[in-house]
């Protein structure tokens, strides 16, 4: 299983990130105290946000959890404290303000077909906003005729090579080269 460890960009000048989908786990600690981290995009397969993952990341505006479940996240994963450096130079906590502050003042971005239950479930309940995005596989419906001497290949997503468009996402080569993605239902 795919982790981002205990601490493992504690207290970085991260901006942005982006947790590919091979991720599954999101530990303690993990992007806590990020002053500059801004936006902040899960790509999908997390599963779960643990404690103070997301504490203290002060700037946070835009967060994207663009998974098929909603992921279960600690109660503190995005917690708000004090934070001061004592004399050795070694950042302290020195002060619990809230245990979902950081998202009462960030955006939640979630698929559509979750924002139900993002609204739902706590922590994720907790953010200033929670909008929707469409699901990847909302293209909506685009008739092809697999007859038409213009369409000349078709793959799957895979890149398998198949006689015709099945139902789900398909890869489309035209007569003049150009691909495009074309959803059959």
């Amino acid at each position: 299983m795919s982790v981002i460890n205990r601490m493992c960009f504690h207290v970085s000048s991260l901006q942005s990130v982006t947790i590919t989908p091979n991720i599954k786990r999101i530990e303690m600690s993990a992007f806590e105290y990020n002053e500059n981290l801004t936006k902040v995009t899960i790509e999908g397969g997390v599963e779960y946000i643990g404690k103070d993952a997301f504490a203290g990341c002060k700037s946070l505006v835009d967060f994207y959890c663009l998974t098929d479940a909603v992921p279960q996240a600690d109660d503190y994963a995005f917690a708000d404290y004090i934070y001061d450096y004592e004399n050795g130079g070694a950042l302290q906590r020195n002060g619990f303000i809230s245990e979902t502050g950081i998202a009462e003042q960030a955006t939640l971005h979630v698929r559509k077909s979750l924002l139900n239950r993002f609204q739902h479930t706590y922590p994720w309940s907790k953010f200033k906003s929670i909008v929707a995005i469409e699901d990847e596989t909302a293209i909506g419906p685009i008739a092809i005729d697999d007859e038409s001497s213009s369409t000349r290949r078709v793959y799957d997503l895979v890149g398998r090579l198949r006689r015709a468009a099945q139902p789900g996402l398909n890869v489309i080569v035209g007569s003049d080269g150009r691909s495009r993605k074309v959803m059959v239902k």
